[in-house]
């Protein structure tokens, strides 16, 4: 039984309401403990409390974890599984700084980096819920202050990396293409990542409206139109895509509607540092788009692709599909370019009613309209010695019988 002094506290709690944050929990840290009991002692450096994940939290629950790593003075938490329906003075979490000077109390409200104080010596999570509560738990994330680096752009020491959703495919290779709904990206976590590197990941969930997308572990150098990370929403529509720069750790602002995301990594010639995690989640509805839309990442030194893939067949109404056209081996190199030519079979009449839009990346400023190419072109070439990107929208009336689209690498 808790004392009666943590009752009191908890009963004067006022938390915001909120809803769950997303449909799975994360699973931390395979490496350290992972504690999934009401309360204990937590004295690892680096670990997570998932409880009740899966299944509802009873009513009238009282849980106390007290996390006292020896001789560190400083905490980062993370809530990055909320399914609790917070209710003030009813249902909730508490995160308790004891420090020199007494304790600063700090209520949950949400998913995210929670703010403590810059000096906690022991930190106490209090979890309680009222009588009528029907929900599931939470994951928290904590980590102490040796594992910590002082600024948000520096190489976080940390040695180990988080483990995040086994149920789903988390992806360590450089680019890919994701459509799972929850997922995660972590690269070069435990090694530094290569100099000059170019990774490019689509995220394309099926009828996805919207995406959360959160940097769990940042340890890159950041270095403006260096080294850096960016995230732009593809759409429907022919507005090109919005770019956001990735400079920390926690919750990426992104616009409310994002049909595709690309998240692109990209570093310099004299980067020394390591990688970063990035865990994403659709929201899902009708976004209106053409279940034969495709994805693909250009990457070998010779390529060609037919669109639609059957030369018999027609590509359809509302159709958005995107070509990333890699670097050579993953490289930027100023010796080596990347030739790609654009062939049209047919698209609808002369007009620009289904039309293809070039986006070229430069680091500075993330991708960059180039050029659109509408049915008036019978063939053209592009020559870029970094990232490019191509996406096709069709319209919602004549379709036709596509392109070809080839990709070299030749020398400078």
């Amino acid at each position: 039984m808790l004392p009666t002094s943590v009752f009191t506290v908890i009963l004067g709690t006022l938390l915001v309401p909120s809803l769950a944050q997303v449909s799975r929990p994360p699973v931390l840290f395979a490496e350290y403990p992972t504690v999934t009991t009401c309360g204990g002692t937590l004295t690892s450096n680096y670990s997570a409390i998932t409880y009740k994940t899966a299944i509802n939290v009873n009513p009238n629950e009282r849980c106390v974890w007290t996390i006292r790593t020896p001789n560190v003075s400083r905490y980062t938490l993370q809530v990055l599984y909320l399914g609790l329906r917070l209710q003030a003075g009813q249902t909730g979490i508490t995160a308790s700084c004891v420090g020199p000077t007494g304790t600063n109390i700090t209520n949950v409200s949400g998913a995210g980096v929670i703010q403590l104080p810059s000096t906690c010596n022991s930190l106490v999570i209090t979890f309680f819920s009222g009588a009528s509560v029907s929900s599931r738990g939470f994951t928290l994330w904590y980590k102490a202050s040796k594992f910590i680096s002082a600024t948000t752009n520096s190489a976080e020491s940390s040695s180990r990396p988080v483990v995040l959703h086994p149920q789903y495919p988390v992806v360590s290779t450089c680019g890919g293409i994701l459509t799972s709904s929850l997922s995660a990206i972590a690269y070069k976590t435990e090694t530094n990542v290569a100099r000059n590197e170019r990774c490019v990941w689509t995220i394309s969930t099926p009828n996805a409206i919207g995406y959360t997308l959160n940097v769990v572990s940042l340890g890159l150098s950041l270095q403006t139109g260096q080294t850096g990370i960016t995230a732009s929403c593809v759409n429907r529509g022919n507005s090109s895509p919005t770019n956001a720069a990735i400079t920390a750790t926690g919750v990426i602002s992104l616009p409310s509607t994002c049909h595709k995301l690309l998240i692109t990594f990209y570093s310099g010639a004299s980067v020394s540092s390591r990688g970063f995690i990035i865990w994403y989640k659709a929201t899902t509805g009708s976004n209106g788009i053409s279940t034969s839309s495709k994805d693909y990442i250009v990457s070998n030194s010779q390529e060609h692709i037919r669109y639609p893939a059957d030369a018999n067949s027609a590509y359809t109404n509302n159709e958005m599909s995107t070509f990333v056209f890699s670097t050579p081996s993953n490289l930027y190199s100023t010796s080596r370019k990347t030739l790609v030519i654009y062939v049209r079979d047919r698209l609808e009449g002369s007009t620009c009613a289904d039309v293809l839009q070039l986006y070229r990346f430069r680091p500075a400023s993330g991708w960059t309209y180039s050029q659109q190419i509408c049915g008036n072109y019978e063939m053209i070439q592009w020559v870029d010695n970094d990232l490019m990107l191509v996406t096709f929208k069709s319209d919602t009336s004549v379709v036709n019988r596509g392109f070809h689209i080839s990709r070299t690498t030749v020398p400078l």
